[in-house]
């Protein structure tokens, strides 16, 4: 309000019923007098900005969480506590077979020490397995911890009206546990895991459209956030959506493949720099 008075002296009118809600109209010849940079205010002001993003939706493991090296000193750890108790392997040893199981299971699957006990000893022996568990939780528990600038930055695209959602193949306990222990978990507006769907992100579409499917925004609408090509990159791609490759907590499946997303992120506060571009590429168009 402190400008119309200028406003009238060069010309300008003011709708008198317009005065309290700050709204201000100009005549032809009282705009054309303003400075350039009171012009662009005006332009501005008349010209409403609507984001062509409306919603983000992120992987958890290796995007939001360091999960592999959680998993890495877990392994370690139960795999230590039961070789003391017992257990006929040398810890190189059991931990590779560990890994060997994972890669055939899939890193969510629960009884991963036990099948490596009947495999090498015909049996489960809880006196081994019972320290391998306590230790691998507690070691679990303490590395359940976001990457830097997770909460910040989801914190500020909250506050830009973003809608927010969260991807996982894992389980629903596992991922509500996850984010509780790095409080996230009233961060998100839905949260698709597993259990939603019963089909996992690699080989099936039907978890991308859950989640767009409660987020109610068009898939062109919508940013997906993952470390990995082949599970979130290359589904939200074909349906669609923005893609975001976090680099940081990368499988290295861009290096083996030629699709690639529409921007590549090497820490999680880059997520800023990435909505920015698809907004401003947004307004190109137009």
């Amino acid at each position: 309000m402190l400008f119309i008075g200028y406003f009238y002296c060069r010309g300008g009118r003011v709708r008198s019923n317009a005065i309290d809600s700050g709204s201000i109209t100009l005549g032809l010849q009282g705009f054309k007098s303003l400075p350039l940079h009171l012009r662009d205010i005006m332009k501005n002001k008349k010209k409403k900005k609507t984001n062509l993003i409306k919603a983000i939706i992120f992987d958890v493991d290796n995007t939001l969480i360091d999960f592999m090296k959680m998993k890495q000193k877990a392994v370690r750890s139960g795999v230590a506590a039961m070789v003391a108790a017992g257990l006929p392997m040398k810890q190189l040893e059991a931990e590779c077979e560990v890994w060997r199981l994972y890669e055939r299971y899939g890193y969510e699957y629960q009884t991963v020490f036990q099948k490596m006990l009947k495999k090498r000893m015909g049996k489960v022996d809880y006196s081994i397995l019972a320290p391998g568990v306590i230790a691998y939780r507690r070691k679990k528990e303490g590395f359940l911890i976001s990457y830097p600038g997770v909460y910040e930055t989801l914190d500020i695209l909250k506050k830009r009206g973003y809608k927010l959602g969260v991807l996982s193949d894992a389980p629903r306990i596992q991922v509500w546990l996850r984010l509780a222990a790095m409080n996230l978990h009233k961060m998100f507006d839905v949260v698709v895991t597993f259990d939603d769907t019963g089909k996992r992100k690699l080989r099936s579409l039907i978890p991308f459209k859950k989640a767009i499917e409660k987020l109610k925004v068009p898939p062109e609408k919508i940013v997906m956030i993952g470390d990995s090509i082949e599970r979130d990159i290359r589904g939200a791609n074909s349906l669609g959506m923005k893609t975001v490759l976090a680099k940081y907590g990368d499988d290295g499946s861009f290096c083996r493949l030629r699709k690639k997303a529409d921007f590549e992120i090497t820490n999680f506060a880059e997520i800023i720099d990435a909505i920015n571009y698809f907004e401003s590429a947004a307004d190109a168009d137009e």
